[in-house]
């Protein structure tokens, strides 16, 4: 009976330190939540390339980088709510002579999860643009007329989007495109492509 006893008595001393550490853990599970923190509780685009997004377009590929993400409110919801974000990249390779850009918007950056998000979704994303000089003097343009399909995965993605660490994207779609090319005798030919999406890349959060 003695040893029983003993055996279920603990030190007041034992009690504090485990109390301690569990108030020390519900702290930071409260502050990882209160500032919406990646699922591995690490913000940032962590090993994410600056430039590794690929657009292939009829066998050609054209990268993207320098991805910002900025709350320029350009896609307001109509039911009002946190800033949207504008999220860019410029063509990286092969380098244009002129600035062409892969752009999107989100519109509602709180509901944002390291889940990944239907590229169709204009509830949490929409395909702003994607233009791109490809070979031959030909230029790339997205088409509306059809809806883009696949998926994006936000990771690292923290503070809705607008901590100072940033945040990864990984894209996995495809978005309908239009290449317009020179015909020769100074006019241009146009022709339906797919504009497949894959690839990661880190995007630096620029806030005002």
């Amino acid at each position: 009976m003695y040893w029983t006893a003993l055996a279920r008595t603990k030190s007041p001393r034992i009690v504090c330190q485990s109390r301690r550490r569990l108030a020390t853990a519900l702290a930071l599970i409260l502050s990882c939540t209160l500032a919406a923190c990646g699922s591995d509780g690490v913000c940032g685009p962590e090993d994410a390339p600056q430039s590794g997004v690929a657009a292939m377009v009829a066998g050609e590929v054209i990268t993207f980088g320098a991805f910002t993400s900025s709350p320029n409110n350009d896609c307001p919801p109509s039911e009002g709510g946190p800033t949207s974000l504008t999220l860019d990249g410029l063509q990286t390779d092969p380098r244009p002579g002129m600035p062409f850009h892969m752009t999107f918007c989100l519109p509602r950056p709180a509901r944002i999860s390291e889940n990944r998000v239907s590229l169709d979704n204009d509830d949490l994303i929409e395909v702003v643009n994607i233009n791109a000089e490809l070979a031959n003097g030909c230029i790339l343009l997205q088409d509306r007329a059809s809806p883009p399909i696949g998926t994006v995965e936000f990771s690292g993605y923290c503070g809705n989007g607008s901590d100072p660490s940033g945040y990864a994207v990984h894209f996995d779609g495809s978005v309908p495109g239009t290449r317009m090319c020179p015909d020769g005798s100074g006019g241009m030919t146009s022709d339906s492509v797919t504009i497949q999406l894959s690839g990661a890349a880190a995007v630096q959060a620029e806030n005002p």
